[in-house]
């Protein structure tokens, strides 16, 4: 142990850098990422479970193949369509390309699958929309499966490095 700490030297590392500033960038990316990410995946998968409708395995397939693909083939790509919309300099470039998420899609039509036909009868019987079923039984009974996606995106987008570096240019939006 040392045996004359500098508690000074803590101080001067943390206004050497802004991390403050990184701190609120990352809340706001991972907040609104699984924010986003719900609204999206919760009626997809819903539709793709308990829907017929012409189509649904082909798009089911590119979700899937869209699971498939690593985000290293796809950063240049990106990277040139947010530079040419403009947005390198705002938190977008690192929200946008993830407001789907083909995994949670996946899962939560799995889980969406193993609920009863009947208890969303019963709910239409009741003149109950298709909001509310969503809203009232679908959400409520696949608690888990909404906890473990959005702990698996919490991680996964806190603990980013890569695709913020790549996405933008300055420190203010890192």
């Amino acid at each position: 142990w040392p045996s004359d700490p500098q508690w000074g030297n803590f101080a001067e590392a943390v206004n050497a850098s802004p991390y403050l500033t990184y701190f609120r960038n990352s809340d706001v990316v991972t907040g609104s990422i699984i924010v986003l990410q719900f609204l999206i995946m919760i009626p997809a998968a819903y539709a793709f479970a308990k829907y017929k409708f012409p189509g649904k395995t082909l798009l089911f397939g590119m979700i899937l193949l869209a699971f498939m693909i690593p985000g290293q083939v796809t950063f240049i790509p990106v990277y040139l369509m947010m530079a040419d919309w403009g947005l390198v300099k705002t938190l977008l470039p690192q929200i946008i390309p993830f407001i789907s998420n083909a995994f949670g899609i996946f899962l939560l039509r799995q889980y969406f699958m193993q609920i009863p036909e009947e208890i969303i009868e019963a709910a239409r019987l009741d003149n109950a929309t298709e909001f509310k079923i969503i809203r009232k039984i679908m959400i409520p009974m696949s608690k888990p499966a909404l906890a473990t996606i959005a702990l698996f995106s919490f991680v996964s987008h806190w603990n980013d490095y890569f695709w913020p570096l790549v996405m933008t240019d300055s420190a203010a939006v890192r």
